[in-house]
């Protein structure tokens, strides 16, 4: 019973940390600039 419910949740770990990954290269790629990324992050 449990085994399932930790896969899933690995899953969909990895899914979201793949996600924001390709988030963060995709803005850093756009900007060109990691002080500029970090800037319009917080903004």
């Amino acid at each position: 019973m449990l085994i399932p419910r930790l896969g899933v949740r690995i899953r969909s770990l990895l899914g979201a940390a793949i996600g924001i990954i390709l988030f963060i290269h995709v803005r850093y790629q756009i900007t060109g600039s990691p002080k500029l990324f970090l800037e319009r992050s917080i903004l």
